[in-house]
Protein backbone atom coordinates (compact mmCIF):
# COMPACT_ATOMS: atom_id res chain seq x y z
CA UNK A 1 0.00 0.00 0.00
CA UNK A 2 3.06 2.36 0.86
CA UNK A 3 4.45 1.51 -2.66
CA UNK A 4 1.10 2.09 -4.91
CA UNK A 5 0.39 5.90 -2.71
CA UNK A 6 4.29 6.51 -3.27
CA UNK A 7 3.41 5.84 -7.11
CA UNK A 8 0.61 7.57 -6.90
CA UNK A 9 1.37 10.54 -5.83
CA UNK A 10 5.25 10.20 -8.43
CA UNK A 11 2.32 9.73 -11.40
CA UNK A 12 0.83 13.12 -10.04
CA UNK A 13 -2.51 12.86 -8.48
CA UNK A 14 -2.12 15.40 -5.86
CA UNK A 15 -5.38 17.93 -6.00
CA UNK A 16 -8.82 17.46 -6.42
CA UNK A 17 -10.83 14.45 -4.81
CA UNK A 18 -7.76 11.72 -6.03
CA UNK A 19 -5.58 13.47 -4.45
CA UNK A 20 -7.51 13.64 -1.11
CA UNK A 21 -8.68 9.91 -1.16
CA UNK A 22 -4.29 9.31 -1.79
CA UNK A 23 -3.97 10.95 1.42
CA UNK A 24 -6.52 9.02 3.63
CA UNK A 25 -4.79 5.91 1.78
CA UNK A 26 -1.48 7.46 3.45
CA UNK A 27 -3.05 7.99 6.51
CA UNK A 28 -4.80 4.74 7.36
CA UNK A 29 -1.57 2.81 6.03
CA UNK A 30 0.32 4.71 8.92
CA UNK A 31 -2.89 3.69 11.11
CA UNK A 32 -2.30 0.56 10.41
CA UNK A 33 1.35 0.07 10.44
CA UNK A 34 0.94 1.38 14.11
CA UNK A 35 -1.45 -1.06 15.01
CA UNK A 36 1.12 -4.20 13.53
CA UNK A 37 4.11 -2.73 15.47
CA UNK A 38 1.81 -2.21 18.82
CA UNK A 39 0.34 -6.01 18.33
CA UNK A 40 4.39 -7.03 17.76
CA UNK A 41 5.81 -4.81 20.72
CA UNK A 42 2.55 -6.66 22.71
CA UNK A 43 2.83 -10.30 21.73
CA UNK A 44 6.56 -11.33 20.79
CA UNK A 45 8.78 -13.29 23.51
CA UNK A 46 11.99 -11.33 23.71
CA UNK A 47 14.91 -11.43 25.90
CA UNK A 48 16.21 -8.37 27.69
CA UNK A 49 19.38 -6.80 25.76
CA UNK A 50 20.62 -5.38 29.28
CA UNK A 51 22.83 -2.11 29.52
CA UNK A 52 24.09 -0.37 32.21
CA UNK A 53 22.20 3.62 31.70
CA UNK A 54 22.19 7.11 33.59
CA UNK A 55 18.82 7.83 34.81
CA UNK A 56 19.10 11.43 33.38
CA UNK A 57 20.27 10.50 29.94
CA UNK A 58 17.53 7.75 29.27
CA UNK A 59 14.68 10.01 30.16
CA UNK A 60 16.19 13.25 28.45
CA UNK A 61 16.19 10.98 25.34
CA UNK A 62 12.81 9.99 26.32
CA UNK A 63 11.94 13.61 26.62
CA UNK A 64 13.19 14.59 23.35
CA UNK A 65 10.83 12.39 21.48
CA UNK A 66 8.23 14.01 23.26
CA UNK A 67 8.89 17.54 22.59
CA UNK A 68 9.50 16.96 18.85
CA UNK A 69 6.13 15.68 18.96
CA UNK A 70 4.58 19.35 19.52
CA UNK A 71 3.32 20.30 16.51
CA UNK A 72 0.73 22.41 17.42
CA UNK A 73 2.25 26.01 18.43
CA UNK A 74 -0.97 27.31 19.83
CA UNK A 75 -0.63 24.64 22.54
CA UNK A 76 1.89 25.50 25.50
CA UNK A 77 3.23 22.53 26.99
CA UNK A 78 5.81 23.51 29.67
CA UNK A 79 7.70 20.11 30.88
CA UNK A 80 8.75 20.27 34.86
CA UNK A 81 11.87 17.92 35.30
CA UNK A 82 13.25 16.91 38.21
CA UNK A 83 16.02 14.30 38.64
CA UNK A 84 17.89 13.61 42.02
CA UNK A 85 21.85 14.18 41.72
CA UNK A 86 22.26 10.90 43.99
CA UNK A 87 20.88 8.10 41.46
CA UNK A 88 22.84 5.09 40.35
CA UNK A 89 23.03 3.72 37.06
CA UNK A 90 20.37 1.43 36.61
CA UNK A 91 20.80 -1.96 33.96
CA UNK A 92 18.06 -1.55 31.52
CA UNK A 93 16.81 -2.89 28.06
CA UNK A 94 17.75 0.65 26.46
CA UNK A 95 15.31 0.97 23.68
CA UNK A 96 12.36 -0.65 25.77
CA UNK A 97 12.44 1.27 28.98
CA UNK A 98 12.75 4.48 26.41
CA UNK A 99 9.73 3.14 24.30
CA UNK A 100 7.73 3.24 27.89
CA UNK A 101 8.11 6.69 28.59
CA UNK A 102 7.62 7.40 25.53
CA UNK A 103 4.61 5.93 25.01
CA UNK A 104 3.87 7.30 28.88
CA UNK A 105 4.76 11.30 27.67
CA UNK A 106 2.72 10.96 24.61
CA UNK A 107 -0.58 9.59 26.45
CA UNK A 108 0.31 13.24 28.86
CA UNK A 109 0.47 15.54 25.87
CA UNK A 110 -2.52 13.92 24.43
CA UNK A 111 -4.20 14.43 27.91
CA UNK A 112 -4.10 18.47 27.20
CA UNK A 113 -5.38 19.13 24.22
CA UNK A 114 -5.22 23.01 25.35
CA UNK A 115 -1.75 23.06 26.90
CA UNK A 116 -0.52 22.54 30.40
CA UNK A 117 2.33 20.99 32.88
CA UNK A 118 3.91 17.64 32.81
CA UNK A 119 5.92 16.85 35.53
CA UNK A 120 8.88 14.32 35.11
CA UNK A 121 10.07 13.19 38.29
CA UNK A 122 13.06 10.69 39.48
CA UNK A 123 14.62 9.55 42.89
CA UNK A 124 15.97 6.32 44.52
CA UNK A 125 13.55 4.36 46.62
CA UNK A 126 13.46 5.30 50.16
CA UNK A 127 12.50 3.35 53.38
CA UNK A 128 13.13 -0.29 54.38
CA UNK A 129 11.72 -1.51 51.37
CA UNK A 130 13.37 0.35 49.12
CA UNK A 131 14.97 -1.59 46.05
CA UNK A 132 15.47 0.59 43.03
CA UNK A 133 14.30 3.61 41.10
CA UNK A 134 11.11 5.69 41.32
CA UNK A 135 10.05 7.63 38.44
CA UNK A 136 7.03 9.88 38.27
CA UNK A 137 5.23 11.15 35.18
CA UNK A 138 2.54 13.72 35.48
CA UNK A 139 -0.19 15.91 33.51
CA UNK A 140 -2.38 18.20 34.26
CA UNK A 141 -5.08 17.08 31.68
CA UNK A 142 -9.01 16.04 32.74
CA UNK A 143 -7.82 12.79 34.81
CA UNK A 144 -9.51 9.58 33.96
CA UNK A 145 -12.76 8.56 35.38
CA UNK A 146 -13.11 6.45 38.25
CA UNK A 147 -14.56 3.49 36.12
CA UNK A 148 -12.08 3.51 33.67
CA UNK A 149 -9.02 3.37 35.86
CA UNK A 150 -9.41 -0.75 36.33
CA UNK A 151 -9.15 -1.23 32.65
CA UNK A 152 -6.47 1.44 31.38
CA UNK A 153 -3.56 -1.17 31.40
CA UNK A 154 -6.12 -3.48 29.14
CA UNK A 155 -5.00 -4.81 25.52
CA UNK A 156 -7.62 -3.57 23.31
CA UNK A 157 -8.70 -1.15 25.55
CA UNK A 158 -8.78 2.56 24.62
CA UNK A 159 -11.13 6.00 25.16
CA UNK A 160 -9.22 7.23 22.05
CA UNK A 161 -11.05 7.42 18.78
CA UNK A 162 -7.96 6.50 16.44
CA UNK A 163 -6.13 4.87 19.39
CA UNK A 164 -4.98 1.43 19.40
CA UNK A 165 -5.51 0.38 23.06
CA UNK A 166 -1.95 -1.45 23.31
CA UNK A 167 0.09 1.28 23.93
CA UNK A 168 -0.06 1.41 28.14
CA UNK A 169 -0.48 -2.14 27.65
CA UNK A 170 3.06 -2.25 26.20
CA UNK A 171 4.47 -0.27 28.88
CA UNK A 172 3.39 -2.28 32.06
CA UNK A 173 4.23 -5.53 30.13
CA UNK A 174 8.31 -3.67 30.03
CA UNK A 175 7.98 -2.75 33.21
CA UNK A 176 7.20 -6.22 34.29
CA UNK A 177 9.43 -7.90 32.43
CA UNK A 178 12.55 -5.77 33.93
CA UNK A 179 10.49 -6.84 37.70
CA UNK A 180 9.37 -3.44 37.93
CA UNK A 181 6.00 -2.30 38.79
CA UNK A 182 3.49 0.37 37.11
CA UNK A 183 0.83 2.46 39.08
CA UNK A 184 -1.94 5.41 38.54
CA UNK A 185 -3.14 7.88 39.89
CA UNK A 186 -5.91 10.07 38.73
CA UNK A 187 -8.17 12.64 39.73
CA UNK A 188 -11.23 14.26 37.13
CA UNK A 189 -10.27 17.45 36.57
CA UNK A 190 -7.01 17.40 38.19
CA UNK A 191 -4.70 15.27 36.19
CA UNK A 192 -3.11 11.75 35.96
CA UNK A 193 0.37 10.48 37.39
CA UNK A 194 1.99 7.16 36.47
CA UNK A 195 4.39 5.99 38.91
CA UNK A 196 7.52 3.35 37.78
CA UNK A 197 9.08 1.40 40.35
CA UNK A 198 12.26 -0.16 38.57
CA UNK A 199 15.17 -2.10 40.83
CA UNK A 200 18.40 -1.63 40.13
CA UNK A 201 19.19 -4.76 39.81
CA UNK A 202 18.31 -6.37 36.53
CA UNK A 203 16.98 -10.14 35.71
CA UNK A 204 19.99 -12.39 36.21
CA UNK A 205 19.62 -14.51 33.17
CA UNK A 206 17.84 -11.92 30.76
CA UNK A 207 14.41 -13.03 30.00
CA UNK A 208 11.68 -11.16 31.03
CA UNK A 209 8.95 -12.09 34.01
CA UNK A 210 6.42 -13.24 31.07
CA UNK A 211 9.11 -15.54 30.18
CA UNK A 212 9.26 -16.88 33.63
CA UNK A 213 5.61 -17.59 33.83
CA UNK A 214 5.70 -19.18 30.53
CA UNK A 215 8.29 -21.74 31.67
CA UNK A 216 10.33 -20.38 28.67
Amino acid sequence: IFNAVSSLRRAGVAGGDAGMLVEILAEESDRLNRIVGDLLDFSRPRALDLETCEVEGLLEEALDVARASLGEPARTVHFDVRIADDLKEVSVDRRLIRQALVNVLLNALQAMPLGGTVSVRARSESGASARGLLVEIADTGGGIAPELRARIFEPFFTTKARGTGLGLAVVKRIFEDHRGEVFLESRLGAGTTFTFRLPWAPPQDGLPTSQHREGR
